[in-house]
């Protein structure tokens, strides 16, 4: 393949990975040829190899060939989502300003596209707005809560500066089946993460640490946390309550297997977690962004007697 595709990098696209500047402007390319195409050198980056970590920045010329279908993956759905799923994610909009938006994600639907799922906050919002906004964190599927999207590139590479400095604070609720050792606490440990190099994989472990507090508790068998990440892991609130016998309420993956049949009737067997605020400050502002939890969440915490205090 000739070196047919000439790009002159702009500040939009500034400090960000290359893998990532192919995702974003290619997002049919598979990683796997990504990763190929860099490792034999047909994309070069100032004439130069390069790597899938390496960081491009304003003015970096990038060659690369033509990208062709027989090398890219089959998008999951070129269908519009559903129109009562579109409303439901413009009524979930809580904040909105020349930089961010923000939305209270409703629990059940997945932030970015992948194998088997057709609709996502990410593909909804390009339907939503002429410049597609850009994704800077992540919560999961089964989790609902506070989201912030950038408005463009720009703010996104900013954001993504002041998540790595750790000043964008996330606060989570969470009710458990079971209790914690203490009122008050930290859980430090460390969490696997499989890092893609080429063609192959390794684990990595990861530092990873939670704070939480009991807000309350119930029957001896429930509990209402409070909690703050200041490092952000996959699944890492989910794992770390496992890990101390006091899962989220409703996690088919790591909470207990004994758990739906030991719950009260009334309750959800949905997950019950919630990304309740996010405060960080860009470009001089201040930003505090809430969201009031999922009625299923309200209507445990009722059913339970238990007090967000």
């Amino acid at each position: 393949m000739d070196h047919n595709n000439t790009i002159k990098i702009t500040k939009n696209d500034c400090g960000i990975r290359l893998d990532r500047f192919f995702k974003r402007h290619y997002p049919t390319l598979a990683f796997g040829m990504v990763a190929k195409l860099i490792r034999t050198k047909k994309i070069t980056l100032n004439g130069l190899k390069s790597s899938i970590s390496s960081h491009i920045k304003e003015g970096d010329i990038l060659r690369f060939p033509k990208i062709q279908d027989s090398i890219t993956k089959k998008p999951s759905s070129n269908k519009n989502p559903p129109t009562a799923l579109v409303q439901t994610i413009k009524s979930s909009i809580i904040f909105e300003d020349e930089n961010i938006i923000a939305i209270n994600k409703p629990a059940g639907i997945a932030v970015q596209g992948g194998s088997n799922i057709s609709n996502s906050i990410d593909s909804i919002f390009s339907f939503l707005y002429d410049e597609r906004p850009k994704l800077v964190h992540r919560i999961d599927k089964e989790t609902s809560g506070v989201l912030i999207l950038a408005k463009n590139s720009n703010i996104a590479s900013k954001l993504g500066a002041v998540i790595k400095s750790k000043n964008f604070d996330k606060t989570y609720l969470a009710i458990c089946y079971g209790n914690t050792p203490d009122a008050e606490g930290s859980i430090n440990s460390p969490i696997a993460h499989h890092n893609q190099i080429d063609d192959n994989k390794e684990v990595v472990m990861r530092p990873a640490l939670t704070h939480y507090r009991v807000l309350d508790k119930a029957l001896n068998s429930y509990c209402l946390l409070e909690l703050q990440i200041p490092t952000g892991r996959n699944h890492q609130i989910r794992i770390h309550l496992a890990s101390i016998n006091c899962p989220v309420l409703g996690d088919k993956k790591y909470g207990k297997k004994s758990n739906a049949n030991d719950l009260q009737d009334s309750l959800s067997q949905k997950m019950h977690l919630h990304s309740m605020k996010i405060s960080f400050q860009l470009l001089g502002k201040s930003y505090n962004i809430e969201a009031i939890p999922p009625s299923h969440f309200l209507d445990a915490c009722n059913e339970l007697r238990l007090e967000i205090k």
